[in-house]
C-alpha cells in the first residue's frame, strides 16, 4: 500500500508564525528521516499550535500508516476531513488505511468521495467507466494562505487506479476491470495496469486476454523491474503463478 504523502512547499514570503514554522521543518526533517515516532511528537505540537490546519492531521496519520497503526491514523483522517470536507489528501489516505486493514468496502468509499470532490473542483461533472456517489460532503473548504504546508495535486487516474485495487480484492470484478481499461485507456501506469487486468481477466478465466497483458507488461516496463520478472515468470511457468501487485510495486 502506498500511503499519500504531502508536497511540501514553504510559503517563506508569508510566514508570521515563525515557532510553528520551525516545529513544521522538524517534523519534516524526522519524517526524511524515516523516525516516524519523533515526527508524530512535533505533529502533536503543531496541532496544539494550531488545530486548524487540517494537512497537520494528515501528517500525523500517514506518520502513524508508516508505524503500521492504521486505526490511529484512521483517527487523525477523520479529524482532518472534519476540519476541511473538501480535503482530497484526507480522504485518499484515510482509503489506503481502510485497504491495510482489508475494510475496502470503506475504501472505495473513500475512493469515490475523492473522485467527487475532484470532478467538483475541476468542474467535470461526469467521466467515463466512474460510478460517482450521490451526495458530495459539502462542509468546510478551508483556504488559509498562511499554511506552511499545501496539500499535493492528484489526477484523476491516481484515485481510480487506488480504486481498481480494492474492487479487486472485493472481487467486484467487473468494475476494477473498467478501471484498469480506463487508466489503460488514458495511458496511466501502464506496467502496472496491464499487470492488474491480467489478474482480473485470470480470475475471470480468460486465459488469452490475462497473456496478451502480461505481454503488454514486458513491452512497457523496465526488463529489470520486479513487476516484468513477475510477469515473466507467469509467462513461462502459468497464470498460477500470477500475484496482485500493491501499489508499492510488490507483490501480495
Amino acid at each position: 500500500m502506498m500511503i499519500y504523502r504531502l508536497l511540501f512547499c514553504f510559503c517563506l514570503c508569508i510566514l508570521t508564525g515563525y515557532s510553528e514554522k520551525d516545529i513544521v521543518m522538524q517534523a519534516l526533517t524526522y519524517d526524511e528521516q524515516g523516525n516516524y515516532e519523533k515526527a508524530i511528537v512535533y505533529w502533536d505540537k503543531a496541532i496544539k499550535m494550531n488545530p486548524h490546519n487540517a494537512l497537520y492531521y494528515v501528517c500525523r496519520g500517514a506518520d502513524k500508516d508508516e508505524l503500521e497503526n492504521y486505526m490511529d491514523a484512521i483517527q487523525d483522517y477523520n479529524l482532518a476531513v472534519q476540519t476541511d470536507s473538501f480535503l482530497i489528501c484526507g480522504y485518499m489516505n484515510r482509503a489506503g488505511s481502510k485497504y491495510a486493514i482489508k475494510d475496502y468496502a470503506g475504501a472505495i468509499k473513500d475512493y469515490n468521495t475523492a473522485l467527487k470532490i475532484y470532478l467538483f473542483k475541476t468542474e467535470h461533472l461526469q467521466i467515463k467507466f466512474v460510478p460517482l456517489p450521490n451526495k458530495l460532503p459539502f462542509g468546510n473548504m478551508t483556504i488559509d494562505s498562511n499554511n506552511l504546508i499545501e496539500e499535493p495535486q492528484y489526477h484523476i487516474d491516481d484515485i481510480i487506479i487506488y480504486r481498481g485495487q480494492a474492487y479487486y480484492q472485493m472481487d467486484s470484478l467487473n468494475l476494477a476491470l473498467n478501471d484498469f481499461t480506463h487508466c489503460i485507456d488514458r495511458q496511466f501506469c501502464l506496467p502496472f495496469c496491464y499487470y492488474w487486468r491480467a489478474s482480473i481477466y485470470h480470475k475471470q478465466g480468460n486465459a488469452d486476454a490475462a497473456y496478451n497483458d502480461l505481454r503488454q507488461v514486458l513491452f512497457y516496463a523496465d526488463k529489470d523491474s520486479d513487476i516484468a520478472r513477475q510477469a515473466q515468470k507467469v509467462l513461462e511457468k502459468g497464470l498460477d503463478m500470477l500475484e496482485a501487485y500493491d501499489l508499492t510495486g510488490d507483490a501480495k
